[in-house]
């Protein structure tokens, strides 16, 4: 499949179809759990303007925090949010991937 976001393509080796995000099949308990997981993984892209992409299209900078309730991020759990959230989430990847790729506890992506 290939995917076209913002002037950024990038081919998945996966159908949508294999991944239903419905609100039927995941529940807004889940989604919750998905966006905190999108949000710590950019959070380890190793370019700065790539993250900066992430702040603006993304997750507010700091929407997240150690005390954040779930209830406070259900708005990014909306069906067309949560979409343009997972698009924007794969643009990130596919351009950290080309610029830096990600960076954890002292390593670096290669």
């Amino acid at each position: 499949m290939r995917v076209s976001y913002k002037g950024c393509e990038q081919d998945f080796n996966f159908r949508l179809a294999e991944i239903n995000f419905t609100e039927n099949e995941l529940s807004t308990m889940k989604r919750i759990e998905f966006v905190k997981a999108m949000e710590t993984i950019a959070r380890a892209v190793n370019d700065e303007n790539i993250f900066m992409d992430w702040l603006i299209s993304g997750v507010a900078d700091g929407d997240i925090k150690a005390n954040t309730e779930d209830d406070e991020l259900e708005y990014y759990t909306e069906d067309d949010t949560f979409a343009e959230l997972m698009d924007t989430f794969l643009c990130l990847m596919s351009n950290a991937k080309k610029n830096g790729g990600l960076y954890v506890d002292g390593i670096v992506s290669k």
